[in-house]
């Protein structure tokens, strides 16, 4: 009787704690995979906000060049201080109606009496925007997530020429994944009408 109630099979399985280490094995696996995922899509967002902010801002700097450049150094007004956070400038205008910006009679530039101007300013959210304003239009937004704009002429900055004008901006975005911010800065030299 004893016989036929022995095992004649061997059990072979796994222990307690042979699970358990397979567990904190996978567990520890898992997680360096999604700290590389993480970090790649964090690489990946710096990266592309990154791009985004630097193509707006270059954007931003050439409108203002080219609109600058066809203004003169008698034309424009900077605030005060070391470097300028504002502009206001005027643009020439056909006032005359004859189809250019010279005045038929005086031979002078025609100038729109109304003063443009571009500067910081906060939205409504608290993002920096570049704006320009005046010369009886809307405003415009030129840049947003912007740290800071500065101008400077002659009198400001002695290694520009008097027909000089010197812009510097910089944007700055924090991206929510990631600790650090994406910055960039521009500067542009305007060489402005005579």
């Amino acid at each position: 009787m004893k016989a036929i109630l022995k095992n004649n099979f061997n059990l072979t399985g796994v222990t307690l704690v042979e699970l358990l280490v397979s567990i904190v094995v996978v567990v520890i696996i898992t997680g360096v995979l999604f700290g590389i995922l993480f970090g790649m899509l964090n690489i990946s967002d710096l990266g592309s906000e990154g791009s985004k902010l630097q193509q707006q801002a270059r954007e931003a700097m050439r409108f203002m060049i080219t609109e600058l450049k066809s203004s003169n150094k008698d034309k424009i007004i900077l605030s005060t201080g070391p470097y300028s956070p504002t502009i206001s400038f005027y643009l020439p205008q056909d006032i005359d109606g004859d189809g250019t910006i010279i005045n038929s009679t005086t031979g002078n530039i025609e100038w729109n009496p109304n003063l443009y101007t571009y500067d910081k300013q906060i939205s409504s959210f608290g993002i920096g925007q570049l704006v320009r304003s005046g010369g009886g239009e809307p405003n415009r937004i030129l840049a947003s997530y912007v740290d800071s704009i500065l101008f400077a002429n002659h009198d400001i900055d002695s290694n520009l020429t008097l027909d000089e004008l010197r812009i510097i901006l910089k944007v700055k975005k924090n991206i929510a994944r990631s600790q650090r911010p994406v910055e960039f800065q521009l500067d542009g030299i305007v060489r402005l009408r005579n």
